[in-house]
């Protein structure tokens, strides 16, 4: 048994002049069918990028909230050598 046979749909044959319906469905979707699926494609991915970039924003904004400060301190003697140096005692 082959799990990648091609198994063809059968449709039933329907002649234009049996359904107008049917002829005019399908003049519609040569003419403006693939205008629509491109307009929603490309709607898609503007979701999609604009969910990225606000992922990207929010991820921006937590790491600057939680970054902080830690002053170094140089002490230096008149002729600009380093005597001590350190981190300052946190509050």
């Amino acid at each position: 048994m082959n799990l990648f046979l091609n198994r063809e749909v059968r449709r039933p044959e329907v002649s234009d002049a049996h359904s107008p319906y049917l002829a005019a469905r399908r003049e519609w979707d040569e003419r403006y069918g693939d205008l629509i699926t491109r307009a929603r494609n490309w709607r898609v991915m503007a979701a999609l990028c604009s969910l990225v970039a606000l992922l990207a924003t929010a991820g921006i904004v937590s790491l600057s909230v939680r970054s902080h400060v830690v002053p170094f301190v140089v002490l230096v003697d008149n002729l600009g050598r380093p005597v001590a140096s350190g981190t300052t005692p946190s509050k």
